[in-house]
């Protein structure tokens, strides 16, 4: 009979007769299956997948063992990294991490061409037209930091040649319009021509050429509806259309 040396080590020894062997059969005993599973554990454990640790593996680029894999695919596992990633943006060390990737060239051309995109586009638009989004610019246009920003805006050569584009268009154009009309629109008009500032605008207007010019074209078709006529409507609309191109000449040269 033939005895192997871990066969001894898991089994006790039988020294009761054994069977013999018939014609073609090997007298061998093979090991039980828990002597046969620790020899696989233990060259498991001696081969290289086996020492694989998860820093050894981010070192040499290998794979992880399919236990680790498992448990980083597992809700535990993505709730433990969730939480270690906060845990660490809040960190010192976390934050200069953050702060460095901020200005680096890398994030910058990250961030510009995603600026450009169709979905950074589309998700923009929807978050401003959302209740959230009108609250949050509305809260802005009002703050100190707002105001100013605008107004550099407005006085830059980016901003003044936006609002010239914007108010020859037909857009803008009806916008100017709808606002006029508007009883917003008059009461912002009736207050500036009681201002000293829009008084002494006005004046001026009056006392220079294109001002004396308009008020003698206004007048005389002014007047001579109304006599035909009697209806002070007509008239006016007579005495605007007569001065419609100083108006116009004086828009021009304002832009």
């Amino acid at each position: 009979m033939i005895y192997s040396q871990e066969f001894e080590q898991c089994q006790p020894l039988d020294f009761s007769p054994k069977p013999k062997a018939q014609s073609g059969e090997s007298l061998a005993v093979a090991p039980d299956k828990a002597c046969t599973q620790s020899g696989k554990e233990k060259v498991h454990h001696e081969s290289e997948k086996g020492n694989a640790s998860p820093k050894a593996c981010a070192q040499t680029g290998k794979r992880r063992p399919p236990k680790k894999r498992t448990w980083d695919r597992s809700e535990a596992g993505k709730a433990y990294y969730r939480a270690y990633q906060k845990t660490y943006v809040k960190s010192e060390k976390g934050k200069a991490f953050l702060k460095a990737y901020e200005q680096s060239d890398i994030r910058k051309t990250s961030r510009n061409a995603y600026e450009q995109t169709e979905k950074r586009k589309a998700a923009k638009r929807a978050w401003s037209q959302s209740e959230k989004g009108k609250a949050y610019y509305r809260s802005y246009r009002q703050s100190e930091r707002g105001k100013v920003v605008r107004k550099a805006y407005r006085q830059s050569e980016k901003g003044m040649a936006a609002r010239k584009a914007y108010a020859v268009s037909e857009k803008g154009k009806a916008n100017q319009k709808n606002y006029r009309e508007s009883v917003h629109g008059k009461a912002v008009r009736q207050v500036w021509a009681n201002s000293e500032k829009g008084k002494e605008s006005k004046l001026i207007w009056r006392n220079s050429e294109r001002g004396k010019a308009y008020r003698t074209l206004y007048t005389k078709a002014y007047n001579k509806v109304f006599k035909h006529t009697g209806d002070k409507a007509q008239a006016r609309i007579a005495g605007r259309q007569a001065t419609a191109f100083i108006k116009n000449s004086n828009k021009a040269k304002n832009k």
